[in-house]
């Protein structure tokens, strides 16, 4: 996960390159049809799924801050993550 967190996400080669799949840009321009969304490619798909992932650590990340919020004291006016419920 520490791989895929420091790296660009919105190029969609993150996820495919973490897991070892190599993907030509030729491979990521596929299209493919999605039922909503109409024509997407394998790029779009794959960088959906990063940001999708990403959007569980931030969740993760404000649940595990809040256990802080009375521990901090007074910083907690400057620190909105502690009562921040959605990204």
């Amino acid at each position: 996960m520490r791989r895929l967190a420091s790296r660009r996400c919105g190029s969609g080669l993150v996820a495919a390159e973490a897991n070892g799949w190599n993907l030509t840009e030729r491979q990521l321009a596929l299209k493919g049809a999605h039922p909503a969304l109409g024509t997407v490619t394998l790029r779009q798909w794959l960088s959906t799924w990063v940001a999708h992932d990403l959007g569980h650590i931030a969740q993760t990340s404000r649940v595990m801050a809040k256990r802080y919020r009375d521990a901090v004291g007074p910083w907690r006016a400057y620190l909105p993550v502690m009562d921040r419920e959605f990204a």
